[in-house]
């Protein structure tokens, strides 16, 4: 990457940035094999690089053919080295971005790491909202005024039950035993209080769906597939993979159905919340 001191004027900020074009060029070109994969890919989002605690905005052109510097902004809190995130940012509109430090430029298998924060970006776009407001777990921590408890959420992780049975859940998993499957998932809102079923969903939706569309994307260009989180012990990544599995699964019998993120997500709430009072 190159580093560029410019002396052109956005919105009238003078603006020292580091000149990221390339490498962005690079991240069009693998995102058009991306297509192949799945359609979500289909659309562009912004991507932030953040360098020392600042934010460096770049955003697709209007033929989709190459990434235009924004601007530059300080970040309000400290991002570390490694960071690959989706969020909206209020210093650019409130759009949902994909927000990665420099490092992701490092190798070709780092790409990908933007190509998964762009689904979140998808779902945030699609439907992320509505569905999030249906669940009791976001209503309390609204209430509560934490926007962080997608990962900061205490979920029962160390208890031995679920251990025993979140194991035994993989194992139907890798056995593609969709009616076994659903019988270990309605076993876990029977362990867990509702909270944390509705958080195991919810991870299993978004990050499971962002996970399977990675690993279907690095099989397409060669890449060892990511299954981080099979192993004990469990933690919030665990659910990342025993989503993209389930979302495997169910595809294998209605193949359509990732197509459609809603649809998605009410198949998986209904294998699990059938009969949940």
């Amino acid at each position: 990457m190159s580093y560029v001191k410019s002396e052109k004027k956005l919105g009238g900020i003078d603006v020292n940035r580091v000149d990221y074009t390339k490498e962005l060029a690079n991240l069009i070109k693998i995102q058009k094999t991306a297509q192949h994969v799945h359609p979500i890919y289909c659309s562009y989002f912004p991507v932030v690089i953040v360098l020392e605690n600042t934010f460096y905005i770049y955003d697709i052109s209007y033929n989709n053919s190459n990434y235009q510097f924004i601007k530059s902004e300080p970040s309000q809190f400290s991002i570390p080295v490694g960071v690959r995130a989706a969020f909206p940012l209020e210093c650019y509109e409130n759009k949902t971005c994909a927000i990665v430090t420099s490092d992701v430029f490092d190798n070709e298998e780092s790409y990908v790491d933007i190509l998964h924060e762009f689904v979140h970006c998808a779902q945030a776009k699609d439907c992320e909202a509505e569905l999030k407001g249906k669940l009791t777990i976001s209503k309390m921590y609204n209430e509560k005024n934490d926007c962080m408890w997608e990962i900061n959420h205490q979920f029962s992780y160390s208890s031995k039950s679920f251990h025993d049975l979140f194991s035994q859940y993989l194992d139907a998993l890798s056995q593609c035993n969709y009616s076994y499957v659903k019988d270990i998932r309605r076993q876990f809102k029977g362990m867990l209080d509702k909270h944390d079923v509705e958080y195991l969903l919810w991870q299993e939706w978004k990050e499971g769906f962002a996970r399977f569309l990675e690993n279907k994307l690095r099989d397409k260009l060669g890449l060892d597939e990511n299954h981080y989180g099979n192993q004990s012990p469990y933690n919030r990544i665990s659910f990342y993979e025993s989503g993209s599995q389930l979302i495997s699964l169910i595809e294998r019998v209605e193949p359509s159905i990732t197509g459609n993120l809603k649809d998605l997500f009410f198949q998986m709430e209904k294998d699990i919340f059938s009969d949940f009072t």
